[in-house]
């Protein structure tokens, strides 16, 4: 690709950045904008300056947030960005680099998103309580990674809420002097108006963006959970009575101090290099991205009929990730398909297929016992190829679903499910229909290291295994299968 797209989410903290980068990755087309220069990731560099070590960091961001039709994206905020120019500086080629000239020479030809809320005092009191509760986002579908009793109950604080108001309120006029000096008018997105429309916002930053649109574009739903409560509107009418800025801010009148830019700020965005100096290449060349290869298993508790086996084989001929088959023992006498590794006459074979698995593609959203606890921090899409697919505990946590069976759609509950069929016509469908359903079944990054999970997999799943013993002991098993499928009991099945 000659000429890369490649554009910045510029941001502050609580303005909806993960929902805004989510969406336009679960595209598949708009690149993957996550926080890849968040300092967390500089413990990944060694102690002393090593311009070999950056130079890995850096092609490891492009690789990670570039999609195979090379379009780069990236959330930033204005600490993190200032965070890597002062550590750039301890390199000989970066010393008194700005801002300003880093993005120019990174990222000659991008764009700019401008991401910002219009109300600072709910932004502010969004960002105190995840300071205090270290829970930055929630989503259905991945687990917490820390116990419950280790979070922190938020408690009000009006002068935390004012010294982050004035932050938020520094940082974006940090980012105005920043798009000055590099005379970009960026694309402005206002988190209140986002949330509202969010599937049109999406497609405008595309279109905005110029990235090339193929004409069946679909916009996920979001994944992620709104986290204002009770508490949070408590704490907002706490701050307005306190400082006597209720009426004013309803009438959009209220006071706002004029904000000084401190001069170390002006320093992180200008240059002060020697004009010999030489000037750091791009961040994304020009040249094909290749996918991060993914391991990947096609899983089946039914009695294989081939599509479990074929999807796998076109996987891994056609891309470049490497799939496998894990399905039940096959129907007597169909031979099992070359390659499926059968968790009935091989389970070790099979639990450590699912153990080492990125994805698990799970044919009508059924799950043996013995292999759900071995599922249940994966990325998981479901395959529905008969009605009782819409049932799946699975896809009551968020995971993504897929028609493989066209007569489905019909159907009031697979009503906007996509239809990927089998076998595809070139391998430029993974990229087309594939990839943006895995993106969307795959964790997103976080920096933060909070993920907050509403429904527990374990909660979840004991409450389907009750709700069928219910039902089988009230109308036996034959019923089970017709209240889930509509359809007579399918056989073979567990």
């Amino acid at each position: 690709m000659r000429n890369p797209i490649s554009y910045l989410i510029c941001a502050t903290e609580r303005t909806g950045s993960h929902l805004l980068g989510d969406a336009l990755a679960l595209t598949g087309i708009a690149g993957r904008p996550r926080e890849c220069f968040h300092p967390a990731r500089f413990q990944e560099l060694p102690t002393e300056p090593d311009p070999a070590a950056y130079a890995a960091y850096l092609d490891q961001v492009a690789r990670e947030c570039t999609t195979p039709n090379g379009v780069f994206g990236a959330t930033v905020q204005w600490w993190q960005l200032k965070q890597l120019v002062l550590k750039l500086r301890e390199l000989p080629g970066y010393r008194g680099i700005g801002a300003g000239e880093l993005l120019q020479s990174w990222l000659p030809d991008a764009r700019y998103v401008r991401l910002t809320r219009r109300d600072k005092v709910r932004q502010a009191v969004s960002h105190l309580k995840a300071i205090q509760t270290n829970a930055w986002w929630e989503m259905d579908a991945w687990a917490r990674t820390r116990e419950t009793a280790e979070r922190a109950q938020p408690a009000f604080d009006a002068d935390k809420i004012e010294r982050l108001l004035r932050r938020i309120r520094g940082h974006e006029a940090v980012w105005q002097l920043l798009f000055e000096e590099r005379g970009v008018q960026p694309l402005e997105i206002v988190y209140e108006d986002f949330v509202e429309a969010q599937a049109a916002t999406t497609r405008r930053a595309i279109a905005e963006l110029q990235i090339p649109v193929p004409p069946d574009l679909v916009i996920a739903p979001p994944r992620y959970r709104k986290q204002a409560d009770g508490t949070s509107e408590e704490w907002v009418r706490r701050f307005h009575e306190l400082r006597g800025t209720h009426a004013a801010h309803a009438r959009g009148t209220a006071p706002m101090a004029p904000i000084e830019i401190p001069q170390e700020e002006r320093e992180v965005i200008s240059s002060h290099r020697p004009a010999w100096a030489i000037t750091p290449g791009p961040l994304i060349q020009p040249r094909a991205d290749p996918e991060r290869a993914l391991r990947i298993v096609v899983y089946s508790t039914q009695r294989l009929e081939g599509l479990p086996a074929l999807l796998a084989r076109c996987i891994s001929q056609e891309t470049v990730h490497q799939a496998h088959c894990v399905g039940s023992t096959p129907t007597p006498g169909m031979p099992c398909e070359e390659g499926t590794l059968d968790w009935r006459s091989d389970p070790e074979s099979a639990a450590a297929a699912l153990a080492a698995a990125d994805v698990v593609l799970i044919h009508d959203g059924e799950v043996a016992p013995r292999h759900r606890a071995r599922l249940a921090d994966k990325a998981l899409v479901i395959l529905a190829h008969h009605p009782h697919a819409q049932h799946s505990p699975w896809l009551g946590l968020g995971f993504p679903g897929v028609l493989l069976d066209p007569l489905l759609a019909g159907l009031p509950a697979f009503q906007g499910w996509p239809h990927l069929a089998l076998p595809w016509d070139s391998p430029h469908d993974w990229d087309r229909f594939w990839m943006p359903i895995i993106v969307r079944a795959l964790p997103p990054s976080d920096p933060h290291g909070s993920v907050v999970h509403r429904s527990p997999v374990a909660s979840i799943l004991d409450d389907y295994e009750r709700a069928l013993e219910s039902l089988a002991e009230s109308e036996g098993l034959q019923g089970v299968f017709e209240r889930l499928a509509g359809l007579p009991s399918p056989g073979g099945r567990e």
